[in-house]
């Protein structure tokens, strides 16, 4: 056994290596190597290639993020319990490809292989919301959410901010709020901070309510400092 997990280890290591090396036109893809019965090491391996796929800033510059949405489908296929992948398929697919029916492509395979975990629902909702711009949808994942187990109090909440006749200004806020308390894929939430601080800074320069203005100044303030 041991023998076995050093051997698919050593080949799948080499393999993340050639990836950031200029690949002849009929270099196997390393996602396609089988497993051997080692799927969730493939997938943890295919995740740190990820990882270092999205870190290398030059390598992007060149091809961009073309090669995310294989990358993570790939990771999914090996190991559809692995978590991190779904928040990046929201962010990376959704947020910065701006294709969010990709992402939710991914997050509904999730979901169909985790169906009582309500943290996949709930990256589904924020997806449709931010990005597809559904708020009727989105609603619907949260609203599913907060019927699964260790769903937190405030996912039915959400699901009804988000139906009810509120400023979307307001819905918005609450939303970005969420992704920053749950927040658990080690995606860089600088840009949620950042749009929160415009949202808080909109709203307090625009509400007559003088406690809404207090509350949002206070948040505000607690932003700016944690930047």
């Amino acid at each position: 056994m041991a023998l076995g997990l050093l051997l698919c280890g050593l080949i799948y290591s080499k393999q993340i290596a050639r990836q950031f090396q200029t690949p002849p036109e009929t270099q196997i893809s390393f996602a396609r190597i089988p497993a051997f019965g080692f799927d969730r090491l493939k997938a943890d391996l295919l995740w740190i290639s990820f990882v270092l796929y999205i870190g290398d800033s030059e390598q992007r510059a060149k091809t961009g993020l073309v090669e995310a949405p294989s990358r993570l489908s790939s990771i999914i296929d090996a190991d559809p319990t692995l978590m991190p992948p779904y928040w990046f398929a929201a962010f990376t697919l959704g947020g910065d490809l701006k294709k969010p029916s990709a992402a939710a492509t991914i997050l509904d395979r999730g979901i169909q292989a985790n169906p009582d975990n309500w943290y996949l629902y709930y990256i589904a909702g924020f997806n449709q919301y931010l990005w597809a711009h559904d708020e009727v949808r989105a609603s619907k994942y949260y609203a599913k959410a907060a019927t699964l187990p260790g769903a937190p109090d405030w996912m039915m909440r959400q699901a009804q901010i988000l139906r009810a006749q509120i400023p979307s200004t307001l819905k918005r806020i609450n939303v970005l709020e969420s992704i920053l308390e749950t927040g658990r894929g080690g995606v860089d939430l600088s840009k949620v901070k950042a749009e929160l601080i415009k949202l808080y800074t909109h709203v307090l320069q625009t509400t007559p309510n003088q406690k809404q203005k207090d509350a949002m100044a206070e948040r505000l303030r607690e932003l700016q400092v944690s930047k």
